[in-house]
């Protein structure tokens, strides 16, 4: 088995690559080319007539103690494949060039919006956290109807035993029962929904007493409901003050015979920022429909020059489900506890599994990285994690850090390597 490292190398700077592994094994040499994707460094003919037999020429490069090093100098931020001859077999990698302030950041894979069973969830917040893990993610935000302290309290544990991971607080905020507004509150130091809960009809009157102040402000348009709007700019406001990062989610959701918000609402709430993110993508009728409506709209407004943070999450009750690990971010930070400010930064992207393709929605630079990612990082993660959610459950039972670094290495080892940071 050969690896190459590293996978990811800064952009228009010489950097030193290294082979290795047992295909070595009393090798004097390899051969050894490298094509970009995109700034091509390989010539096309005079005729503009691709002869991949005669495009490019391996070269050889020395092995030494089981290692070979060469030098390649990426132009601009794009995909590159090395190929490597041993003699005894081909092999293709890919890596990929950025940009000095984006190769400072690191890429985090989070879900922002799932349940457990402290409301409606199949799952145990610990179950929850131990099954995330092992499929890759670094991050995550229980958001139960109605309920925050169980999310706070595994977010708590996981602060205490893991190093590069994090549970961030969280929850689905409603305006009573199941409730007409649904509004996520990520990663906040306290909870809306217990201000809402402890005097649900005191809370209502106080915000909708200030809907025609608010109506006045904004200007709002006429089939704009401002009864609506001031309960949804008043959770919103709520979750900032405490620290969180207000997500409007799921509009197209169809929620007993019609969407849980009308286009129009949709629209002003984003032109005027009353939220902080866009949850871009999700699945909650399990057909397509809203990831569908909602990209288009998140399209539209960027072409308007509207500017919206977005996530991609999965709405997940079910860790068994078909809605698992479908619907993900990829948030760019220096660390996994910055996320937050990351997305608010526009340094994210929302993903969109449809079978074994990827769908990546954001900025194009963002968007083209993080689909070199899916396509390279991610499948060597879920490899390296797989079979250690009993493990991680344990840890949690527990509270052992030790044994929870012990599992952490491994993967963390190979994001290292594969990002260069050793």
């Amino acid at each position: 088995m050969l690896q190459l490292f590293p996978r990811v190398i800064p952009s228009d700077k010489e950097s030193t690559l290294v082979i290795s592994g047992d295909d070595l094994k009393g090798k004097r040499k390899v051969k050894v080319a490298v094509q970009s994707m995109e700034l091509y460094n390989l010539p096309h003919c005079d005729k503009y007539f691709i002869d991949e037999d005669k495009r490019y020429a391996l070269s050889d490069v020395a092995v030494k103690g089981g290692k070979a090093e060469f030098k390649f100098t990426p132009k601009g931020e794009q995909r590159h494949r090395v190929y490597v001859d041993t003699g005894a077999r081909k092999l293709t990698f890919e890596i990929y060039s950025l940009g000095e302030d984006l190769y400072k950041l690191n890429p985090y894979k989070g879900d922002t919006h799932m349940h457990s069973t402290e409301s409606d969830g199949l799952f145990t917040p610990a179950e929850v956290v131990a099954a995330y893990y092992e499929r890759g993610y670094d991050y995550i935000a229980i958001t139960d109807h109605h309920k925050y302290k169980g999310s706070a309290e595994i977010a708590k544990k996981m602060d205490k035993v893991a190093t590069f991971f994090k549970a961030y607080p969280g929850e689905e905020v409603h305006n009573r029962g199941m409730g007409f507004f649904h509004i996520i509150n990520f990663g906040a130091n306290a909870s809306v929904n217990e201000i809402i809960n402890a005097d649900p009809d005191g809370v209502f009157a106080e915000v909708t007493s200030k809907a025609e102040e608010l109506k006045k402000q904004y200007n709002l348009p006429d089939d704009i409901d401002e009864k609506e709007f001031a309960f949804r700019y008043w959770v919103s406001n709520k979750i900032r003050e405490f620290g969180g990062v207000s997500v409007l989610c799921h509009p197209y959701w169809d929620a007993y015979g019609e969407y849980n918000m009308q286009t129009p609402m949709l629209e002003f709430l984003l032109k005027n920022g009353i939220f902080d993110a866009f949850e871009v993508v999700d699945d909650d009728d399990k057909t397509g429909n809203g990831a569908n409506l909602q990209t288009a709209m998140y399209n539209e407004l960027r072409a308007e020059g509207v500017k919206i943070p977005i996530v991609g999450a999965s709405d997940c009750h079910n860790v068994v489900s078909e809605l698992f690990d479908k619907f993900f971010t990829y948030a760019f930070a220096e660390d996994v506890s910055k996320v937050k400010e990351a997305v608010m930064n526009f340094n994210s992207v929302a993903v969109e599994k449809v079978g074994n393709e990827y769908r990546v929605y954001g900025p194009f630079r963002l968007v083209r990285y993080a689909r070199f990612l899916t396509d390279n990082f991610e499948p060597e993660i879920q490899s390296l994690r797989k079979g250690v959610a009993g493990k991680i459950e344990d840890v949690i039972k527990k509270t052992d850090a030790k044994a929870m670094a012990k599992i952490e290495k491994t993967a963390e080892d190979y994001r290292k390597a594969f990002f260069g940071r050793r």
